[in-house]
């Protein structure tokens, strides 16, 4: 039995050594294949990245264009404004000036024709 028993021991040992030999090839194994199978992922992944630089690139610059639309449109605006405001006082200024000619011609034809009534009166008294 003391045969049989360090046959078994070594029997045992063998194939743990072998079992564990063959968990490191596995191992070995199966790293290699998901190196191989984690490759193409990195790449598509950096892919993606890199297209998601360019699309947030891309929309950087054309709310960076809108932006400057919009400055020049607001720029625009003002200074359109600015001009009505001045047209609307320089005509504002023109009609005040027609009121008031127009306030003193008539004030002056009433006067000539207040003179007329009371040279008439006069004329008929005398």
């Amino acid at each position: 039995t003391g045969a049989v028993g360090a046959e078994g021991r070594r029997l045992v040992e063998e194939a743990e050594a072998k079992a564990g030999s063959l968990v490191k090839e596995l191992g070995a194994q199966v790293i290699q294949r998901l190196a191989k199978e984690l490759a193409p992922l990195r790449e598509g992944l950096a892919q993606g990245a890199a297209r998601c630089e360019e699309s947030t690139a891309e929309c950087r610059r054309g709310l960076e264009d809108h932006g400057r639309a919009l400055r020049q449109l607001a720029d625009h605006a003002a200074s359109a404004s600015a001009r009505l405001a001045a047209r609307l006082e320089e005509s504002a200024a023109e009609l005040r000036e027609e009121l008031a000619a127009a306030a003193v011609s008539n004030f002056q034809g009433e006067m000539r024709l207040w003179k007329g009534m009371v040279l008439q009166a006069r004329d008929q008294h005398a």
